[in-house]
């Protein structure tokens, strides 16, 4: 990867300081309002994309200081996002701060219990249980990127979806 598109890269995502248009409104026109909507997510959406590449560049690079707030930028984005979760625990990991990856999947749970009800997926607690445990060299562990933000269309209504993980249960949080 070229340094000057990472240094473009870096710029871009320090430009994006809020949402698209946030606290915005037109009185009586729920047409402007899903429109804001759905271009502030694409905009949210291009940020992680952003994010997850600038957290992977100063990865490789040993620089773990940058990767964690490159991370906690991503994860203020949707703090019920378990890749995110799961990528701060990594780094704070790999960068030796082992106690603040075992506070961050703490945190992680008791957010997923407060907000969902749901306890950790297993991705989660088994990084967890690497960590704590230290069986087995965090390195080894797979990055993930987010998910891809789809939209259907419902009459006149369109939703927006993600799609995480698998399992013989979906649950649709609103």
């Amino acid at each position: 990867p070229d340094p000057e598109c990472f240094a473009r890269l870096t710029r871009a995502a320090s430009l994006y300081t809020a949402d698209f248009l946030a606290g915005f409104t037109l009185p009586a026109s729920p047409g402007f309002d899903d429109w804001q909507f759905f271009e502030a997510e694409k905009l949210r959406q291009g940020l992680a994309r952003a994010l997850v590449q600038l957290i992977h560049w100063h990865e490789t690079r040993g620089e773990f200081g940058q990767a964690i707030a490159h991370a906690r930028r991503w994860l203020a984005l949707d703090t019920l996002h378990e890749p995110a979760q799961r990528e701060l625990m990594r780094l704070y990991a790999w960068s030796g701060q082992k106690a603040a990856a075992l506070r961050q999947y703490q945190q992680c749970s008791q957010i997923l219990q407060n907000e969902l009800g749901l306890t950790p997926q297993p991705e989660t607690r088994e990084l967890y249980e690497r960590i704590r445990l230290e069986r087995e060299a965090i390195q080894a562990i797979t990055p993930l990127t987010p998910p891809e933000t789809r939209y259907a269309a419902s009459g006149t209504v369109h939703i927006a979806y993600q799609v995480l993980g698998k399992g013989p249960v979906d649950l649709v949080f609103v």
